[in-house]
C-alpha cells in the first residue's frame, strides 16, 4: 500500500520526493550557519579555537527559511565554554530555536613540573608549558616563563599545577634590618643616603625605611635589590 502511494505521488505532475524533503528546513544547514556564527565570534581569539556545535533534535520538523537565516546571542548569553545560540528565520515562516554549543580557547599555559614546597623559589626546571582549554579555568594564569622566574611558592602545589597569581609572590629584593641604599626624588634631583629596611619587600612593595644620617623613619618603595625610592 505504502509502495503504491509513493508511485502515485511521483506521477504527479510538478511533485516529485526529493522536492518534498526540501519543504523542511536543513537541521545540518543551521548546524554549519552555529558553527561559521561561533568561529567568526572567536576570530581574534590568541589561542587555538576549537568549536562543537551540539545536535539539533531530529525530530523537529521547520518551514525553510527562504529570506535571512539568523544567528545571534541571546541576551546576557555567555560566550566562552558551554553556550546558548539564538537561531531565527525571517521568512516566509518566521521561528527561532536556541542551539547549544562548546567553544573552547586552547592556550599553552604554565603549569609545574614537580611538586613544589612553601617558599620554594621558582626555576626553569620548576616549569613546563601545557596546552589547556582557558574557559575551564577560575583564576588567571601565566603563559610567559619569565613572568615566573625568582618567584617564591606561596603554598605546596603538586606536579601539574596550573600556577595563578595567588599561588607566587615576588621574590624578596630586600629584607628587614640590612642596609639599604635611599634615592631620594625630588624634581629634576636625585640624592642617595644610606638607610636601614625596618620589614621585607619586594619589587614594587612599599616598606618602613629608616635614615641613618637622621634617624628619621620613612615609607618608600622598594626598586631592586637593597634599593629604595622615596618622592619628595
Amino acid at each position: 500500500m505504502i509502495r503504491r502511494l509513493l508511485i502515485l505521488l511521483q506521477m504527479l505532475p510538478g511533485l516529485s520526493l526529493p522536492l518534498m524533503a526540501e519543504e523542511v528546513q536543513s537541521l545540518e544547514a543551521m548546524q554549519q550557519a552555529v558553527q561559521q556564527f561561533l568561529q567568526d565570534e572567536t576570530a581574534t581569539s590568541s589561542g587555538q579555537v576549537a568549536v562543537q556545535v551540539g545536535r539539533i533534535d531530529s525530530r523537529l520538523r521547520l518551514a525553510p527559511c527562504a529570506e535571512l537565516l539568523d544567528v545571534y546571542w541571546p541576551d546576557g548569553a555567555r560566550q566562552l565554554g558551554n553556550v546558548t545560540v539564538g537561531v531565527r528565520c525571517h521568512g516566509p515562516s518566521k521561528w527561532s530555536l536556541f542551539v547549544r554549543a562548546r567553544v573552547e580557547i586552547l592556550e599553552q599555559i604554565l603549569v609545574t613540573r614537580r611538586p613544589l614546597s612553601r617558599g620554594a623559589v621558582l626555576a626553569v626546571e620548576d616549569l613546563d608549558l601545557n596546552l589547556q582549554d582557558i574557559t575551564r579555568l577560575s583564576a588567571d594564569y601565566f603563559t610567559d616563563p619569565q613572568q615566573l622566574l625568582g618567584s617564591v611558592m606561596t603554598r605546596a602545589v603538586r606536579a601539574g599545577t596550573v600556577l595563578t597569581p595567588s599561588m607566587v609572590r615576588a621574590a624578596l629584593a630586600v629584607r628587614r634590618g640590612e642596609r639599604v641604599s635611599i634615592l631620594a626624588v625630588t624634581g629634576g634631583l636625585q640624592v642617595r643616603m644610606e638607610g636601614e629596611a625596618l620589614s621585607d619587600g619586594a619589587p614594587g612593595e612599599t616598606i618602613r625605611v629608616r635614615n641613618l644620617s637622621s634617624r628619621q623613619e620613612i615609607e618608600a618603595q622598594v626598586i631592586g635589590p637593597g634599593q629604595v625610592q622615596v618622592r619628595m
